[in-house]
């Protein structure tokens, strides 16, 4: 007479009692539930049946033959693996006393002999489906703690991951810092660089430009020696009685020559940085037209 609750699993009651015709009444009033029975008829079968088929209900009978029912419920209520399942007594004793010492032992509920099959039926489905929902409840709680602790571990592995995240990102943000300083030292040097390669270019064109106006003060010089010397012996015996004319006419000259220097080292200097800046402009917007 087997059979299985909403979630299959089989619903299990043990019977304690010594008297056949008592456990034919009580199979006899279950019967139509189709509950699977457990039958023992003295203390240590109980107890070892409970132990290891741990049923849903225990209907013990309190006076039996060895240790009454008093002493196993207190032996199965001390067992963990036990002490949860509901204990209904099960006794012709109409005693308060015996009710109470029931419910002290750790019993759930009382039925008196003769049986009243209404009264059985209704203490045993209240219990057992009192039972099922105390295991579903214990399930719950077992579930919740598993979840809680499954919860506490991605916990512990997030904070992990922000702590490994923020130190990442400081660490990279410390590698921009610093090459942002490196690239503001070398924009640094690259202005300090320009600035002596202008003052180079500058000194070497002033250098060249004055090289050049040189050559041409020696030439208009030279061109004027020889003007000079013509026009002495051309005028020899002028220039012999004006030798005095003729000396200031050559420190004029002289004079005009350092101006004009001067004048065509300018214009030669300021040819060739206009001359340098259109190279550097052509290049930069090939270089520009190319990328």
């Amino acid at each position: 007479m087997t059979t299985t609750n909403e979630q299959d699993e089989p619903i299990n009651i043990l019977i304690v009692e010594d008297n056949s015709l008592n456990l034919q009444v009580l199979t006899d009033f279950l019967g139509g539930n189709n509950y699977n029975f457990l039958i023992a008829q003295e203390g240590n079968r109980a107890i070892s049946i409970a132990r290891r088929r741990k049923p849903d209900l225990i209907l013990l009978d309190i006076n039996l033959p060895g240790m009454n029912g008093f002493e196993i419920c207190k032996i199965l209520k001390a067992d963990p693996e036990t002490q949860d399942i509901p204990i209904i007594f099960i006794s012709a004793l109409n005693q308060i006393e015996n009710k109470v010492n029931g419910f002290k032992v750790g019993g759930t509920d009382y039925i008196v002999k003769p049986f009243q099959k209404e009264e059985v039926i209704v203490r045993v489905d209240s219990q057992i489906k009192l039972y099922q929902l105390n295991k579903q409840l214990r399930r719950n709680y077992e579930d919740l703690a598993v979840s809680n602790e499954e919860l506490s571990v991605k916990s512990n592995e997030l904070h992990h991951l922000n702590t490994n995240l923020e130190a990442l990102v400081e660490e990279r943000t410390e590698e921009l810092s610093g090459a942002l300083r490196s690239l503001q030292a070398s924009q640094s040097l690259i202005e300090h660089k320009n600035k002596e390669l202008q003052q180079t270019i500058d000194q070497l064109l002033r250098t060249r430009a004055g090289k050049r106006a040189t050559t041409i003060v020696l030439v208009v010089s030279f061109s004027i020696f020889l003007v000079e010397e013509i026009l002495e012996n051309i005028f020899q015996n002028f220039a012999q009685s004006n030798f005095y004319l003729l000396l200031s006419f050559k420190f004029l000259l002289l004079l005009l020559l350092k101006p004009i220097e001067l004048i065509l080292e300018s214009t030669m200097i300021k040819r060739s940085h206009n001359n340098i800046t259109s190279k550097i402009a052509y290049e930069g917007g090939s270089e520009h037209t190319d990328s």
